[in-house]
């Protein structure tokens, strides 16, 4: 299998997306007045749009990923455009921060690289990190993906990729359960789209709720 690093060090060196997923718009947008002025992490967050966005809406924006070319992309991008949103190389399976030290967080196109135990314990740092009654949005990948059914089964719930990434996938009964404990007021929201001419469906869900208070 590809490195993970590797991979997107090449693509971040090629490419960059700079506009913010209309998802993640909204669901700042939704929490913006409770999360103005406090950390949000952007876990996986690539080379910065959704840190960037968030840091010029008010928010403390925090964005950890692997690549370091990415990251240096980031932190070049923020000195012009959002000066106050801080960049690390890190990893989501094991992430530098306290306890309940994030306001909020959200991880785009990222948390569901990986074989299903890297990303089970992706899901545990994550609501690690969150205070209690904190906001997040996951997106994770559905078994319908056409990935799922036509390349290399590596487990129950992890497959190859064309790029030679491992990816797991989930049904909604499984992702309820990988939320348990620690996520309440869980929504599941499923986006498609078409690759290849239409030839191919991407499935995904994505994933809002809370942090449990008194976790």
């Amino acid at each position: 299998m590809t490195s993970p690093g590797r991979f997107y060090d090449a693509l971040y060196a090629k490419t960059v997306k700079r506009w913010p997923h209309e998802n993640v718009v909204g669901f700042i947008e939704r929490n913006r007045e409770a999360l103005r002025g406090r950390p949000v992490l952007d876990n996986g967050c690539g080379a910065g749009r959704h840190s960037i966005y968030m840091a010029q809406r008010g928010i403390r924006a925090l964005g950890i990923d692997v690549p370091r070319v990415a990251i240096q992309h980031a932190r070049v991008w923020a000195e012009r455009e959002a000066p106050s949103a801080c960049f690390l190389v890190a990893d989501s399976a094991a992430l530098p921060l306290s306890d309940a030290s994030m306001a909020g967080l959200i991880s785009w196109e990222a948390m569901y690289y990986g074989d299903d135990k890297h990303v089970r314990r992706c899901v545990r740092e994550a609501l690690r990190v969150l205070q209690p009654g904190a906001p997040f949005l996951l997106l994770l990948k559905s078994k319908q993906d056409f990935r799922f059914e036509r390349f290399e089964r590596v487990s129950a719930n992890t497959c190859a990729s064309e790029q030679g990434l491992m990816m797991s996938c989930f049904d909604r009964d499984e992702l309820a359960e990988l939320l348990r404990p620690g996520a309440v007021e869980v929504a599941i929201e499923t986006l498609a789209h078409s690759l290849h001419d239409g030839r191919d469906m991407v499935w995904n869900f994505s994933i809002t709720g809370h942090k449990e208070r008194g976790s």
